[in-house]
């Protein structure tokens, strides 16, 4: 599922990119964090214009606009979307087989990003 914020479209694939395309008419970008592998969930996009992704290599923040690699998390497969709580925290399921985000011991926060 595509993510839609502040006049962008950020869409992760199967051929492992994360795209944006932006609605005020500039080139999007493209970006390969974790090389050769798909992502298989949605992004989250934070309130400080952050496209926070999750990957087999880890969960990571590009800036919306540009693209850029912000700051990554390295962890083990992250399969289902990373979710972003009302104070800016960052959380991903811990669980390849949690169907649920709402049970708090699936989900684990990346403090200080």
């Amino acid at each position: 599922m595509p993510a839609v914020a502040n006049g962008a479209v950020v869409i992760n694939s199967e051929d492992g990119h994360t795209y944006a395309y932006h609605a005020n008419g500039t080139a999007p970008w493209v970006n390969n964090f974790c090389a050769g592998f798909g992502i298989e969930s949605s992004a989250a996009i934070s309130g400080n214009g952050l496209a926070i992704v999750g990957t087999i290599c880890g969960v990571v923040a590009y800036n919306l606009n540009t693209g850029a690699l912000v700051w990554s998390y390295s962890t083990d497969y992250v399969q289902f979307s990373p979710m972003i709580g009302p104070d800016g925290t960052v959380y991903y399921p811990t669980d390849r087989l949690a169907q649920s985000p709402t049970e708090n011991s699936l989900l684990t926060a990346i403090s200080g990003r």
